[in-house]
């Protein structure tokens, strides 16, 4: 008997084909003295066989493909990325930040010392010590000047008689 799906030669009391797997009918499995299948030629067979198509494995295998003994699997070019976390920022990075906006002068310190300790550490912060330096002088450079312009308008005001200093303390 032969199989309808790849044309190899099976036995009669086979019930898959042992080249592709495919199952074969009962009505198949007769034996041909009682002429309930028709086989295919000899010759169609064996033209058949001559270049036959690459056929999967049996349903009931461990692996669909399995190649040749030769056969290496490539190596793996790159090594996967590893999660490397961040290392802790510096406090008095963070600290000399907030206070460049209420306190400038001890921001701009705080900073100052926290960029040190940063770059002798490792420790991360290095940009928040360096805007913290950077508000801190643009913030100390507004309060001098609003401090000199008050001082101004005081001395300007009480020259003018606008208020009498005087008139308050007697």
């Amino acid at each position: 008997m032969f199989c309808k799906n790849c044309g190899a030669q099976i036995n009669d009391n086979a019930k898959f084909c042992p080249n592709c797997g495919t199952s074969i009918p009962a009505s198949a499995q007769q034996s041909p003295q009682e002429g309930t299948i028709n086989q295919p030629a000899q010759p169609q067979v064996q033209q058949r066989q001559a270049a036959p198509a690459p056929a999967p494995t049996p349903a009931n295998s461990q692996s669909y493909y399995q190649p040749a003994a030769n056969y290496q699997a490539p190596q793996q070019a790159y090594a996967q990325p590893q999660y490397v976390p961040a290392p802790p920022t510096n406090g008095l990075c963070i600290a000399g930040l907030i206070l460049a906006f209420v306190f400038p002068l001890l921001g701009l310190i705080l900073s100052i010392v926290g960029l040190v300790k940063v770059k002798s550490s490792g420790e991360g912060g290095r940009g928040l010590a360096i805007a913290g330096i950077i508000l801190s002088s643009i913030f100390m450079v507004i309060y001098v000047i609003i401090t000199i312009l008050t001082i101004m308008g005081v001395a300007n005001a009480y020259n003018a008689g606008v208020f009498d200093i005087d008139t308050y303390f007697r």
